[in-house]
């Protein structure tokens, strides 16, 4: 695997032209002070700066170029973790060491200074890079964000025409903070959409009685649900196809979106994973 401290390349297209994707962004990304994450940010001219978070300064950052092409628009750049901060870092790092040489040359740098900035090059350089890797994938949603920008929404399925006839109350909860707004197809979709790593979203029915899912690292999720106490909450698995007898914790977005459909309606659980009881 690439070692991508600088964040990964995307591309999407799109048939519309350059002035119409940047009025879209425009009109759909979310307002750069929002409490609630989402991609938010600016374009000048062909140039695309989108992050997630109104508070995290490490959080997740995407720079792009857009282009017209034959068909249409395409938006290519790389995303990743704090691109800003390990970029500034790197822009950085040749001019300290050429100051910490000059003055060691003339004799004017001390023992401290020539340790401190050791210890930013050979530890805290390295490790600042490997963070930025590990974390690249905390990007997904803002590469999501630019891949539903224009898709047209899909013909509603059986589970979602029965939630909007349903009358189960449930409570979405975002981080903590509880959406009052009823519950629709377009709400769930659109707080999935807005899911960061480590971030977690619940519909619960009453105290006890819930599920939930937790986001890992912006492409990959937890699906967790409780029924009424800590003795009957259950975490979902599937099977690996290409690992005999081997099974994960991890479910890609569309099958969170169809099992949180599921619940709210009160229709069968997707088959596609099994419920475990997570013994506490």
């Amino acid at each position: 695997m690439a070692f991508q401290p600088f964040g990964y390349r995307f591309e999407v297209s799109y048939l519309e032209s350059p002035t119409e994707i940047r009025a879209i962004i425009s009109k759909k990304r979310t307002s750069w002070f929002d409490a609630k994450n989402g991609a938010r940010g600016w374009t000048l001219g062909p140039i695309l700066c989108l992050w997630f978070s109104a508070f995290d300064k490490h959080g997740p950052m995407l720079f792009g170029l857009i282009r017209p092409t034959f068909s249409g628009t395409k938006i290519y750049g790389r995303a990743g973790s704090d691109l800003n901060g390990i970029l500034a870092f790197t822009l950085l790092l040749p001019g300290l060491i050429l100051l910490t040489a000059k003055l060691h040359s003339e004799n004017s740098a001390t023992l401290g200074s020539l340790v401190t900035v050791g210890i930013i090059v050979f530890i805290g350089g390295p490790l600042a890079y490997w963070i930025a890797h590990k974390d690249r994938k905390s990007a997904e949603p803002l590469i999501r964000f630019l891949q539903n920008l224009t898709r047209p929404r899909p013909a509603p399925t059986a589970e979602q025409d029965l939630l909007k006839r349903t009358s189960r109350a449930v409570t979405m909860i975002e981080n903590e903070l509880v959406n009052a707004a009823p519950i629709t197809v377009q709400s769930i979709g659109q707080a999935l959409d807005r899911m960061g790593a480590h971030d977690v979203l619940v519909l619960e029915i009453a105290n006890e009685t819930y599920i939930q899912t937790i986001c890992l690292d912006g492409a990959s999720f937890l699906l967790e649900k409780r029924e009424g106490n800590a003795a009957s909450h259950y975490r979902a698995f599937k099977a690996i196809p290409t690992a005999k007898s081997a099974k994960t914790q991890e479910l890609g977005l569309d099958e969170i979106n169809q099992a949180l459909l599921a619940y709210a309606s009160d229709a069968p659980a997707p088959t596609s994973f099994s419920w475990e009881r997570v013994v506490v």
